[in-house]
């Protein structure tokens, strides 16, 4: 089960009419008001109509095209982040009278032409929605990575066991890598002290030679071992940071693109809908980065409150 949690919300009333498209209408208006997941319900009557059902084969049936005029007697869709773009899901019922009598469908929602609609939409301000389609169903699915970051916001006011028991591990992860990182030092120090230890005890030779490197045993040396040994333990990139054209996550705004990362540590990125925000890199915590078709996709989430 994959939980989402909301705590503020806007509510808008709308009504579409004669010739207006349900589903680009509405992923206009969610554009214009900067909603990013929404949740709709709405009554009326519609022109004509596009559905498709599941196919015993497996994913989607052809389009089925229905003409009206229809009532839509049961309707509920999201507002949703696919591919970073704005998309509307949506399932509905619809009844028109004909020579048999009553005829009634239902299906997923792919087009409707409206003819009088009114829709209640429910804007969460909080949650970014976003999804992906499986191939096996032919559907856009949820997915989110919610249920981790819930438990950062909570421990704010109250801690909780699994919050408690992530932090824990955290600090191990943290603690191990310090102690990783002052063995690889100590092993340098050894190192350059051996070699300087087997210069003195070689005998000197009465010969002419061309003079051999001296043994790494000033500070600088020492640093420069533990730098290389550093810098080839693949852990040492975890805290990498997105460059302009990368992507971040974020839970609220979705999948924006990076314009610009600045000297003062703030990171100008760019949301679905165009607008553009600044954010503090201090204040995020930047996971490994994923690899989406073309993009570089870094999850972010907010660091917990200290």
């Amino acid at each position: 089960m994959i939980e989402f949690k909301t705590k503020t919300q806007r509510n808008y009333v709308l009504a579409l009419t004669e010739g207006e498209a349900l589903h680009a209408s509405l992923v206009e208006f969610a554009r214009k008001e900067e909603i990013v997941s929404a949740s709709v319900t709405a009554m009326g009557v519609v022109r004509r109509a596009v559905l498709d059902l599941p196919s015993k084969h497996g994913g989607r049936s052809e389009p089925i095209h229905i003409e009206g005029p229809l009532e839509l007697s049961s309707f509920f869709g999201v507002v949703a982040s696919e591919e970073a773009e704005l998309k509307l899901e949506a399932r509905a019922q619809l009844t028109r009278t004909s020579d048999l009598g009553l005829d009634s469908v239902g299906g997923r929602l792919l087009y409707a032409e409206c003819e009088y609609l009114e829709l209640l939409v429910t804007a969460y301000t909080d949650l970014g929605l976003r999804r992906d389609v499986d191939e096996g169903l032919g559907l856009p699915r949820l997915r989110g990575r919610r249920s981790q970051t819930i438990a950062h916001e909570e421990s704010r006011d109250a801690p909780k066991p699994r919050a408690l028991k992530r932090e824990a591990l955290s600090r191990s992860a943290k603690t191990s890598a310090r102690e990783e990182s002052v063995s690889r030092w100590g092993e340098a120090v050894e190192r350059a002290a051996a070699m300087a230890e087997e210069r003195a005890a070689e005998p000197k030779k009465a010969t002419i030679e061309a003079p051999k490197a001296a043994a790494p045993v000033s500070f600088r040396d020492v640093a420069e071992i533990a730098q290389e040994r550093s810098e080839t333990n693949p852990s040492s990139k975890a805290g990498a940071l997105p460059k302009r054209g990368d992507y971040i996550e974020h839970r609220v705004f979705g999948v924006c693109r990076v314009d610009q990362m600045q000297g003062d540590g703030v990171m100008v990125i760019r949301l679905e809908t165009g607008r553009r925000k600044q954010l503090k890199v201090d204040a995020l915590e930047f996971l490994p980065p994923e690899t989406r078709g073309r993009r570089t996709i870094y999850p972010v989430r907010l660091k917990p409150a200290r």
